[in-house]
Protein backbone atom coordinates (compact mmCIF):
# COMPACT_ATOMS: atom_id res chain seq x y z
CA UNK A 1 0.00 0.00 0.00
CA UNK A 2 1.16 3.52 -0.74
CA UNK A 3 0.83 4.69 2.86
CA UNK A 4 3.38 2.04 3.94
CA UNK A 5 6.15 3.48 1.73
CA UNK A 6 8.87 5.67 3.20
CA UNK A 7 8.68 9.32 2.08
CA UNK A 8 11.71 8.83 -0.18
CA UNK A 9 10.28 5.78 -1.89
CA UNK A 10 6.90 7.45 -2.27
CA UNK A 11 8.62 10.43 -3.92
CA UNK A 12 10.49 8.17 -6.35
CA UNK A 13 7.32 6.24 -7.18
CA UNK A 14 5.28 9.34 -7.92
CA UNK A 15 8.14 10.95 -9.80
CA UNK A 16 8.27 7.93 -12.11
CA UNK A 17 4.48 7.82 -12.49
CA UNK A 18 4.29 11.51 -13.32
CA UNK A 19 7.10 11.47 -15.86
CA UNK A 20 5.74 8.30 -17.46
CA UNK A 21 2.29 9.81 -17.89
CA UNK A 22 3.78 13.00 -19.35
CA UNK A 23 6.01 10.97 -21.68
CA UNK A 24 3.08 8.94 -23.01
CA UNK A 25 1.08 12.13 -23.58
CA UNK A 26 3.95 13.80 -25.42
CA UNK A 27 4.61 10.73 -27.56
CA UNK A 28 0.94 10.33 -28.50
CA UNK A 29 0.62 14.04 -29.26
CA UNK A 30 3.69 14.02 -31.47
CA UNK A 31 2.19 11.09 -33.40
CA UNK A 32 -0.91 13.16 -34.06
CA UNK A 33 1.15 16.20 -35.06
CA UNK A 34 2.96 14.61 -37.99
CA UNK A 35 4.93 11.96 -36.12
CA UNK A 36 7.79 14.31 -35.21
CA UNK A 37 8.62 15.95 -31.85
CA UNK A 38 8.62 19.34 -33.58
CA UNK A 39 4.83 19.00 -33.78
CA UNK A 40 4.63 19.65 -30.02
CA UNK A 41 5.51 23.30 -30.72
CA UNK A 42 2.14 23.80 -32.44
CA UNK A 43 3.49 26.39 -34.87
CA UNK A 44 0.75 28.52 -36.42
CA UNK A 45 0.80 30.75 -39.48
CA UNK A 46 -0.78 33.68 -37.60
CA UNK A 47 2.25 33.98 -35.32
CA UNK A 48 5.23 35.59 -37.01
CA UNK A 49 7.63 33.63 -34.80
CA UNK A 50 6.65 30.42 -36.58
CA UNK A 51 9.18 31.36 -39.29
CA UNK A 52 11.98 31.23 -36.70
CA UNK A 53 10.86 27.77 -35.64
CA UNK A 54 10.81 26.49 -39.20
CA UNK A 55 14.25 27.99 -39.91
CA UNK A 56 15.67 26.09 -36.94
CA UNK A 57 13.58 22.94 -37.34
CA UNK A 58 12.59 22.43 -41.00
CA UNK A 59 10.43 19.38 -40.23
CA UNK A 60 8.07 21.44 -38.06
CA UNK A 61 4.45 21.10 -39.21
CA UNK A 62 2.76 24.49 -39.51
CA UNK A 63 -0.98 24.91 -39.13
CA UNK A 64 -3.42 27.63 -40.08
CA UNK A 65 -4.18 29.82 -37.07
CA UNK A 66 -2.35 31.11 -33.99
CA UNK A 67 -1.02 27.77 -32.86
CA UNK A 68 0.03 27.57 -29.19
CA UNK A 69 2.59 29.04 -26.81
CA UNK A 70 5.26 26.39 -27.37
CA UNK A 71 6.46 28.19 -30.51
CA UNK A 72 6.69 31.45 -28.53
CA UNK A 73 8.77 29.91 -25.74
CA UNK A 74 11.00 28.41 -28.43
CA UNK A 75 11.51 31.81 -30.05
CA UNK A 76 12.30 33.42 -26.69
CA UNK A 77 14.80 30.61 -26.05
CA UNK A 78 16.62 31.65 -29.23
CA UNK A 79 16.92 35.27 -28.04
CA UNK A 80 16.97 35.40 -24.23
CA UNK A 81 18.13 39.01 -24.16
CA UNK A 82 15.24 40.14 -26.33
CA UNK A 83 17.39 41.74 -28.99
CA UNK A 84 15.33 40.84 -32.07
CA UNK A 85 12.47 38.43 -31.27
CA UNK A 86 10.36 41.18 -29.60
CA UNK A 87 10.13 42.93 -32.97
CA UNK A 88 7.92 40.11 -34.27
CA UNK A 89 6.22 39.09 -31.03
CA UNK A 90 2.96 40.54 -29.76
CA UNK A 91 3.00 41.51 -26.04
CA UNK A 92 6.71 40.74 -26.00
CA UNK A 93 7.32 42.06 -22.49
CA UNK A 94 4.54 39.83 -21.16
CA UNK A 95 6.23 36.83 -22.80
CA UNK A 96 9.70 37.77 -21.59
CA UNK A 97 8.55 38.01 -17.98
CA UNK A 98 8.35 34.20 -18.12
CA UNK A 99 12.01 33.75 -18.90
CA UNK A 100 13.14 30.78 -16.82
CA UNK A 101 11.51 27.99 -18.84
CA UNK A 102 13.12 29.01 -22.17
CA UNK A 103 16.36 29.93 -20.38
CA UNK A 104 16.71 26.52 -18.75
CA UNK A 105 15.56 24.75 -21.91
CA UNK A 106 18.29 26.47 -23.93
CA UNK A 107 20.93 25.99 -21.19
CA UNK A 108 20.93 29.78 -20.87
CA UNK A 109 21.45 30.35 -24.57
CA UNK A 110 23.89 27.53 -25.30
CA UNK A 111 21.33 25.42 -27.20
CA UNK A 112 19.24 26.08 -30.27
CA UNK A 113 17.68 23.86 -32.92
CA UNK A 114 16.83 20.36 -31.74
CA UNK A 115 18.72 20.86 -28.47
CA UNK A 116 16.40 23.67 -27.43
CA UNK A 117 13.35 21.65 -28.47
CA UNK A 118 14.38 18.65 -26.38
CA UNK A 119 15.16 20.91 -23.46
CA UNK A 120 11.60 22.21 -23.64
CA UNK A 121 10.21 18.68 -23.90
CA UNK A 122 12.12 17.55 -20.80
CA UNK A 123 11.19 20.63 -18.78
CA UNK A 124 7.51 20.17 -19.61
CA UNK A 125 7.78 16.48 -18.72
CA UNK A 126 9.99 16.02 -15.64
CA UNK A 127 8.22 18.68 -13.54
CA UNK A 128 5.04 16.56 -13.62
CA UNK A 129 6.90 13.84 -11.75
CA UNK A 130 8.66 16.39 -9.55
CA UNK A 131 5.37 18.08 -8.59
CA UNK A 132 3.66 14.75 -7.87
CA UNK A 133 6.60 13.56 -5.77
CA UNK A 134 6.70 16.85 -3.88
CA UNK A 135 3.01 16.55 -3.04
CA UNK A 136 3.75 13.13 -1.52
CA UNK A 137 6.55 14.65 0.59
CA UNK A 138 4.29 17.46 1.77
CA UNK A 139 1.66 14.91 2.83
CA UNK A 140 4.31 12.92 4.72
CA UNK A 141 5.17 16.07 6.67
CA UNK A 142 1.80 15.86 8.45
CA UNK A 143 1.12 13.36 11.19
CA UNK A 144 -2.18 12.04 9.84
CA UNK A 145 -4.48 9.42 11.26
CA UNK A 146 -4.18 5.99 9.65
CA UNK A 147 -7.47 6.42 7.83
CA UNK A 148 -6.56 9.87 6.55
CA UNK A 149 -3.07 8.71 5.62
CA UNK A 150 -4.45 5.98 3.37
CA UNK A 151 -6.56 8.60 1.64
CA UNK A 152 -3.86 11.29 1.54
CA UNK A 153 -1.26 8.95 0.04
CA UNK A 154 -3.15 9.33 -3.25
CA UNK A 155 -2.90 13.15 -3.18
CA UNK A 156 -0.27 13.20 -5.98
CA UNK A 157 -3.04 12.14 -8.36
CA UNK A 158 -4.18 15.78 -8.14
CA UNK A 159 -1.07 16.48 -10.23
CA UNK A 160 -0.86 13.38 -12.39
CA UNK A 161 -4.56 13.45 -13.37
CA UNK A 162 -4.72 17.23 -13.65
CA UNK A 163 -5.59 18.39 -17.19
CA UNK A 164 -3.25 21.33 -16.63
CA UNK A 165 -0.29 18.93 -16.39
CA UNK A 166 -1.45 17.07 -19.49
CA UNK A 167 -1.84 20.24 -21.54
CA UNK A 168 1.44 21.79 -20.43
CA UNK A 169 3.31 18.58 -21.27
CA UNK A 170 1.67 18.34 -24.71
CA UNK A 171 1.90 22.06 -25.59
CA UNK A 172 5.39 22.67 -24.16
CA UNK A 173 4.44 25.53 -21.85
CA UNK A 174 5.86 26.78 -18.53
CA UNK A 175 2.92 25.71 -16.33
CA UNK A 176 4.34 22.38 -15.11
CA UNK A 177 7.71 23.88 -14.20
CA UNK A 178 6.08 26.77 -12.32
CA UNK A 179 3.86 24.38 -10.35
CA UNK A 180 6.75 22.09 -9.40
CA UNK A 181 8.90 25.01 -8.24
CA UNK A 182 6.02 26.52 -6.25
CA UNK A 183 5.36 23.24 -4.47
CA UNK A 184 9.08 22.84 -3.75
CA UNK A 185 8.95 26.28 -2.16
CA UNK A 186 6.10 25.17 0.10
CA UNK A 187 7.94 21.98 1.06
CA UNK A 188 11.15 23.89 1.85
CA UNK A 189 9.17 26.31 4.01
CA UNK A 190 7.57 23.44 5.94
CA UNK A 191 11.01 21.88 6.44
CA UNK A 192 12.42 25.19 7.76
CA UNK A 193 14.71 25.71 4.77
CA UNK A 194 13.94 29.40 4.45
CA UNK A 195 16.46 30.37 1.79
CA UNK A 196 15.77 27.23 -0.25
CA UNK A 197 12.10 28.20 -0.10
CA UNK A 198 12.93 31.71 -1.28
CA UNK A 199 15.06 30.36 -4.15
CA UNK A 200 12.35 27.95 -5.32
CA UNK A 201 9.67 30.64 -5.11
CA UNK A 202 11.86 33.11 -7.00
CA UNK A 203 12.38 30.52 -9.74
CA UNK A 204 8.63 29.81 -9.86
CA UNK A 205 7.86 33.51 -10.30
CA UNK A 206 10.45 33.89 -13.07
CA UNK A 207 8.84 30.90 -14.78
CA UNK A 208 5.30 32.24 -14.62
CA UNK A 209 4.46 35.40 -12.70
CA UNK A 210 1.09 34.20 -11.28
CA UNK A 211 3.19 31.73 -9.25
CA UNK A 212 3.96 34.78 -7.10
CA UNK A 213 0.79 33.67 -5.32
CA UNK A 214 2.84 30.93 -3.60
CA UNK A 215 5.29 33.48 -2.17
CA UNK A 216 2.57 35.94 -1.17
CA UNK A 217 0.63 33.25 0.69
CA UNK A 218 3.68 31.90 2.53
CA UNK A 219 4.94 35.37 3.46
CA UNK A 220 1.53 36.42 4.73
CA UNK A 221 1.22 33.25 6.78
CA UNK A 222 4.67 33.70 8.36
CA UNK A 223 4.04 37.40 9.03
CA UNK A 224 0.75 36.84 10.84
CA UNK A 225 2.31 33.96 12.80
CA UNK A 226 4.74 36.60 14.14
CA UNK A 227 7.64 35.14 12.17
CA UNK A 228 8.41 38.52 10.67
CA UNK A 229 12.08 37.83 9.88
CA UNK A 230 11.17 34.66 8.00
CA UNK A 231 8.51 36.52 6.04
CA UNK A 232 10.96 39.29 5.12
CA UNK A 233 13.68 36.86 4.05
CA UNK A 234 11.30 34.95 1.80
CA UNK A 235 9.79 38.16 0.41
CA UNK A 236 13.21 39.58 -0.44
CA UNK A 237 14.67 36.30 -1.68
CA UNK A 238 11.71 35.54 -3.93
CA UNK A 239 10.85 39.10 -4.97
CA UNK A 240 14.15 40.79 -5.74
CA UNK A 241 15.15 38.47 -8.63
CA UNK A 242 11.73 39.07 -10.20
CA UNK A 243 12.05 42.85 -9.80
CA UNK A 244 15.57 42.81 -11.22
CA UNK A 245 14.47 40.87 -14.29
CA UNK A 246 11.39 43.03 -14.75
CA UNK A 247 13.69 46.06 -14.63
CA UNK A 248 15.68 44.59 -17.50
CA UNK A 249 12.48 43.85 -19.43
CA UNK A 250 11.36 47.47 -18.92
CA UNK A 251 14.66 48.82 -20.22
CA UNK A 252 15.21 46.41 -23.12
CA UNK A 253 11.77 45.30 -24.29
CA UNK A 254 8.80 47.28 -23.00
CA UNK A 255 6.21 47.67 -20.27
CA UNK A 256 6.84 44.80 -17.80
CA UNK A 257 3.28 45.12 -16.49
CA UNK A 258 1.68 44.30 -19.83
CA UNK A 259 -0.92 41.62 -19.10
CA UNK A 260 -1.74 40.75 -22.68
CA UNK A 261 -5.39 41.46 -21.84
CA UNK A 262 -5.50 38.60 -19.31
CA UNK A 263 -6.30 40.69 -16.21
CA UNK A 264 -9.55 42.46 -15.41
CA UNK A 265 -11.75 43.46 -12.47
CA UNK A 266 -12.79 40.59 -10.16
CA UNK A 267 -15.33 38.18 -11.66
CA UNK A 268 -15.73 40.19 -14.88
CA UNK A 269 -13.87 37.58 -16.93
CA UNK A 270 -16.01 34.76 -15.53
CA UNK A 271 -19.22 36.70 -16.14
CA UNK A 272 -18.27 37.45 -19.74
CA UNK A 273 -17.31 33.82 -20.37
CA UNK A 274 -20.40 32.08 -19.03
CA UNK A 275 -22.53 32.87 -22.13
CA UNK A 276 -19.97 31.24 -24.46
CA UNK A 277 -19.30 28.13 -22.38
CA UNK A 278 -22.16 26.15 -24.00
CA UNK A 279 -20.36 26.47 -27.35
CA UNK A 280 -17.30 24.56 -26.16
CA UNK A 281 -16.28 21.11 -27.29
CA UNK A 282 -16.88 18.20 -24.87
CA UNK A 283 -13.14 18.10 -24.16
CA UNK A 284 -13.07 21.75 -23.14
CA UNK A 285 -16.18 21.21 -21.04
CA UNK A 286 -14.30 18.48 -19.20
CA UNK A 287 -11.31 20.76 -18.61
CA UNK A 288 -13.57 23.56 -17.40
CA UNK A 289 -15.46 21.21 -15.09
CA UNK A 290 -12.21 20.17 -13.42
CA UNK A 291 -11.24 23.84 -12.98
CA UNK A 292 -14.61 24.77 -11.49
CA UNK A 293 -14.52 21.78 -9.13
CA UNK A 294 -11.02 22.76 -7.97
CA UNK A 295 -12.14 26.39 -7.62
CA UNK A 296 -15.12 25.37 -5.48
CA UNK A 297 -13.03 23.05 -3.29
CA UNK A 298 -10.35 25.70 -2.81
CA UNK A 299 -12.99 28.26 -1.85
CA UNK A 300 -14.46 25.83 0.68
CA UNK A 301 -10.99 25.23 2.12
CA UNK A 302 -10.63 28.95 2.84
CA UNK A 303 -12.98 28.33 5.76
CA UNK A 304 -12.05 24.78 6.75
CA UNK A 305 -8.42 24.25 5.82
CA UNK A 306 -5.31 24.59 7.93
CA UNK A 307 -4.17 28.19 8.19
CA UNK A 308 -1.12 27.80 5.93
CA UNK A 309 -3.21 26.40 3.09
CA UNK A 310 -5.82 29.11 3.50
CA UNK A 311 -3.14 31.76 3.05
CA UNK A 312 -1.68 30.00 0.01
CA UNK A 313 -5.06 29.36 -1.61
CA UNK A 314 -6.35 32.92 -1.20
CA UNK A 315 -3.97 34.64 -3.67
CA UNK A 316 -4.38 31.77 -6.15
CA UNK A 317 -8.13 32.26 -6.05
CA UNK A 318 -7.64 36.01 -6.46
CA UNK A 319 -5.61 35.36 -9.62
CA UNK A 320 -8.48 33.24 -10.93
CA UNK A 321 -11.26 35.76 -10.24
CA UNK A 322 -9.21 38.61 -11.77
CA UNK A 323 -8.44 36.72 -14.98
CA UNK A 324 -10.20 37.98 -18.07
CA UNK A 325 -12.48 36.25 -20.52
CA UNK A 326 -9.40 35.45 -22.63
CA UNK A 327 -8.50 32.95 -19.92
CA UNK A 328 -11.94 31.82 -18.80
CA UNK A 329 -13.80 31.51 -22.06
CA UNK A 330 -12.18 28.19 -23.01
CA UNK A 331 -11.60 25.21 -20.74
CA UNK A 332 -8.20 24.59 -22.32
CA UNK A 333 -6.97 28.04 -21.28
CA UNK A 334 -8.50 27.96 -17.80
CA UNK A 335 -7.07 24.51 -17.06
CA UNK A 336 -3.53 25.64 -17.82
CA UNK A 337 -3.84 29.00 -16.07
CA UNK A 338 -5.26 27.66 -12.82
CA UNK A 339 -3.53 24.30 -12.67
CA UNK A 340 -2.20 24.91 -9.15
CA UNK A 341 -5.70 25.02 -7.65
CA UNK A 342 -6.32 21.26 -7.84
CA UNK A 343 -3.18 20.06 -5.99
CA UNK A 344 -3.38 22.90 -3.46
CA UNK A 345 -7.05 22.22 -2.77
CA UNK A 346 -6.29 18.50 -2.42
CA UNK A 347 -3.49 19.20 0.07
CA UNK A 348 -5.71 21.54 2.07
CA UNK A 349 -8.53 19.01 2.09
CA UNK A 350 -6.39 16.07 3.12
CA UNK A 351 -4.53 17.87 5.91
CA UNK A 352 -7.51 19.69 7.42
CA UNK A 353 -8.42 19.14 11.08
CA UNK A 354 -5.48 16.85 11.75
CA UNK A 355 -3.47 16.78 14.96
CA UNK A 356 0.11 17.89 14.42
CA UNK A 357 2.35 20.76 15.43
CA UNK A 358 1.50 23.35 12.81
CA UNK A 359 4.19 25.05 10.73
CA UNK A 360 3.75 28.10 12.95
CA UNK A 361 4.60 26.13 16.10
CA UNK A 362 7.68 24.67 14.50
CA UNK A 363 8.72 28.07 13.22
CA UNK A 364 8.70 29.38 16.77
CA UNK A 365 10.67 26.44 18.15
CA UNK A 366 13.19 25.86 15.37
CA UNK A 367 16.29 27.83 14.40
CA UNK A 368 16.03 29.81 11.20
CA UNK A 369 17.71 28.40 8.13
Amino acid sequence: MLNSLTPRRAFVLWFLVGTLVASVLQWSQSRVMGGVPEGLLFAGTWQEVHTLVVDQLPRTPVFEGYGHDGQIFYAVGLDLRGEWVPDILKSASYRYRRILYPALSSAFGALDGAGLLWGMILLANLPVGLAAGTVSLIVSHYRLSDRRQRFASWAPLAVVLNPSAWLSARLLTADNLALALGLLGVLAFLKRRTWWAAAALAAATLTKEPALAFAIGICAYAWFQRERSTAVRIALGSGLPMLAWWGYVAAAIGNPLDSGGNVTAPFVGIARSIPVWPNQSPRDWFYLSVVLAAFATATWMLARGERLWRWILAPHLLVAVMSSHLVWHLGNNAARAFGALAPLAALALMTASETRATPATRLENSPAS
